[in-house]
């Protein structure tokens, strides 16, 4: 399961290394995965990013601070409940400007292919 999520929001001030490894533990705890590291932030003057290490995959965020665009992607060899990630997305986001959610089944086609 890959799951996608950009937006943009209407401000971005409170944007920050806490915000994202925030972020990062709340979605490995909301879709039950593994971490086995992390999150690793790092920040500069217009983006905050990180990551977490899964045991099935990852979770990433970039914030643009300059911009106030967010993107996060959770992606796992293992099935989880999307409906968690967005409310996760919202309830930390919110209000937008735009945003999207996108998510794709990887590998139930792979039957097909081998």
């Amino acid at each position: 399961m890959h799951v996608m999520v950009d937006g943009e929001t209407e401000t971005c001030r409170n944007w920050n290394v806490p915000l994202v490894e925030n972020i990062c533990k709340q979605a490995v705890e909301l879709t039950g995965l593994s971490l086995i590291q992390g999150p690793f932030v790092c920040e500069n003057y217009h983006m905050v990013c990180g990551i977490a290490l899964l045991a099935e995959s990852h979770v990433s965020v970039h914030l643009m601070k300059d911009t106030c665009r967010f993107h996060l992607d959770v992606f796992s060899c293992r099935p989880f409940d999307v409906e968690q990630i967005r409310a996760l997305v919202i309830r930390i986001f919110g209000p937008f400007k735009q945003w999207g959610i996108h998510y794709n089944d990887r590998g139930d086609d792979l039957a097909e292919v081998w």
